[in-house]
């Protein structure tokens, strides 16, 4: 996953998910560091939203599909 931000690009590689206590714990590497991204209860809802809209789900079949390259 590539991050974009005034300060510079971030390359962050997942490599699992868990929950722990009241958050989704995206963990992997960002460079050499491992880290971890908490993401509380308002905000996977707010993904789960954002991810329901039949735009952004047709795009998401199409990535998945392939009829979309990087």
């Amino acid at each position: 996953m590539k991050i974009l931000s005034p300060g510079g690009e971030l390359v962050f590689s997942l490599s699992g998910l868990e929950v722990k206590e009241a958050h989704l714990i995206l963990k992997g590497r960002m460079g050499i560091w491992d880290a971890e991204g908490y993401i509380n209860r308002e905000e996977i809802i707010t993904l789960i939203r954002l991810c329901l809209r039949p735009r952004l789900l047709g795009g998401l079949l199409a990535i998945l599909l392939g009829f979309k390259k990087s």
